[in-house]
């Protein structure tokens, strides 16, 4: 696991890290932790065109995390290759999160998938370019790894800006939001290739 860093302690439990309210109506806590990629070891367009219209749940970002609706998942199968028990439900949890469905607009999507990009406020504990009415304290938690701690993340000797979940609202139709290659938030265009650092929960 030297590839990556623990940002989270039950993250995703209720009430966790400013949360006031838990995706989905879950009540029930289970102890676990926030594994996240330490650097960006793939670079990866969000989608095929610059679009957020499908939002993060419905990207071609997401279709190469993990497998569904008829896709192949390769970075999943090659996490799996490396010895992560994706597949063991009694190890890996598949945290509820919101997240923006696109760009503007009050509609989110339940998320629950065992490999997964952080939002805009569960990097920042807060929102610059993210939708205000989905980026809220009762719809996501935040990492408190990055309270204080540096966002940068590399590559190899230089730092990369690397893709968040949330879908951009500073130009609706065309932008996911990222942490730049400094560490603050940014707003490229979605078919930049950019880096790509995934989180998965461990029980």
């Amino acid at each position: 696991m030297q590839n990556h860093i623990v940002v989270g302690i039950n993250s995703f439990n209720p009430g966790a890290n400013g949360r006031t309210s838990y995706a989905g109506g879950v009540t029930s806590a289970i102890p676990h932790i926030v594994m996240q990629f330490k650097d960006t070891p793939v670079n990866r367009r969000m989608e095929i065109s610059n679009t957020n219209a499908n939002g993060y749940s419905g990207s071609e970002m997401r279709k190469y995390l993990i497998s569904y609706s008829g896709s192949g998942g390769n970075f999943s199968v090659g996490l799996k290759d490396a010895g992560v028990p994706l597949d063991n439900d009694a190890i890996i949890l598949k945290p509820q999160r919101y997240v923006a469905s696109k760009g503007s607009g009050t509609a989110v999507s339940l998320i629950e998938d065992k490999i997964w990009l952080p939002t805009e406020r569960e990097m920042f504990r807060s929102r610059t370019y993210s939708v205000a009415a989905c980026e809220t304290e009762a719809n996501q938690t935040w990492l408190e790894y990055y309270n204080s701690d540096d966002r940068r993340k590399k590559p190899s000797a230089q730092y990369n800006t690397y893709w968040l979940a949330s879908p951009s609202a500073s130009s609706p139709a065309y932008f996911f939001c990222a942490v730049f290659s400094d560490g603050r938030a940014t707003s490229p265009t979605a078919m930049n290739e950019l880096g790509v650092a995934p989180a998965f929960c461990v029980k």
